[in-house]
């Protein structure tokens, strides 16, 4: 507890020593010390009564233009950011609400990376453009709690970030994060209509609703939908690496795993995710292709790969005997694709 207390006390410091903004107005730098003070402490009351008195308050910025609701989120002091955005969140003010820090943040991008879920309630129920302002790397706010791996945060976000505004890449981009932070509760649905034919995935990731990602050629290779992919056959999530596979068939075979050069077969295998490697055997069979003979960077074709104990991420859930059961049965189907 001392500790703490001691390294809020370095940063107060630290704050009143550098974040100053204005270095051309310091006649402002009581107000500024006072008020940050005030926030850092949580005297919510004394918060209120400076930017009562002081009628320029609202649009006071410190340090790399972040305002005192940025100051207050980041500090984590949660009823001195209410207050804050009940002070700057009327019709007359609201637009302060969108203010953004020299980084491109808003007080939004702040509560989605910190988990500050009663805040980001509250300045979505204030100005609703929060949800569809980027930070400076062009990350939306659902992005950055996802990034961040508050998952409750994400899913809210997420029910309400237009969807129009996840489409294309920024879309595909959420979904690999959600899978690597292994957020497994956003599923994947395709909707094909037409668009096999003209060469274009469409990926809806689906939580409480439908977003619809319509890709071409480039994008979806820069996307991040290959790495998405791989990514769900490791973690046990066949549904999205077969959807997405059904969605841009050169997955299958011409796109390679990142981190050994193996194809979708062959991960899948490796993995002992028996719907993939189901699906892909059964597509290859369709249109008289041999799979079988595919090597990966260290030359491991299917056999190796069956004959090597699977991770143990993958056998912990079978116990016993049926481990070595299920090994032959992998190496079986593996024999079968020559």
């Amino acid at each position: 507890m001392e500790l703490a207390s001691l390294h809020l006390t370095h940063a107060i410091a630290l704050y009143h020593h550098y974040w100053l903004a204005d270095r051309d107005h310091l006649e402002r730098k009581p107000f500024a010390d006072a008020m940050l003070n005030a926030i850092y402490k949580g005297k919510f009351r004394e918060v209120s009564h400076l930017f009562k008195s002081n009628p320029d308050a609202i649009s006071t910025t410190f340090e790399n233009g972040k305002t005192a609701l940025h100051v207050a989120i980041i500090a984590g002091q949660l009823r001195v950011a209410k207050e804050l955005i009940t002070i700057t969140g009327t019709e007359a003010n609201s637009r302060q609400l969108k203010i953004k820090d020299e980084s491109g943040n808003t007080a939004l991008s702040f509560a989605a990376r910190s988990g500050m879920m009663e805040i980001a309630k509250c300045l979505i129920e204030k100005n609703k453009d929060l949800l569809t302002m980027p930070d400076g790397d062009d990350k939306l706010p659902v992005q950055l709690a996802c990034r961040a791996g508050h998952e409750d945060m994400t899913r809210y976000l997420y029910c309400n970030t237009p969807r129009e505004r996840l489409s294309g890449v920024k879309g595909f981009y959420l979904l690999e994060e959600c899978i690597t932070k292994k957020m497994f509760g956003i599923g994947v649905k395709v909707d094909k209509g037409s668009v096999l034919s003209d060469g274009v995935g469409s990926v809806a990731a689906q939580r409480g609703g439908t977003v619809v990602m319509t890709l071409d050629e480039d994008e979806f290779v820069q996307s991040g939908a290959v790495e998405a992919t791989f990514q769900a056959i490791k973690n046990g999530i066949p549904d999205i690496a077969i959807e997405i596979a059904k969605v841009n068939t050169n997955i299958l075979w011409n796109r390679t795993d990142p981190e050994d050069s193996r194809n979708m077969f062959a991960c899948a295998i490796a993995h002992r995710q028996e719907e993939v490697a189901q699906f892909l055997y059964k597509f290859s069979a369709r249109i008289s292709t041999n799979i079988g003979f595919t090597e990966d960077q260290r030359g491991n074709n299917l056999l190796h790969l069956a004959a090597k104990l699977a991770p143990h991420s993958d056998l912990d859930h079978i116990s016993g005997a049926a481990r070595l059961q299920s090994e032959l049965r992998w190496f079986n189907v593996s024999i079968s694709c020559f």
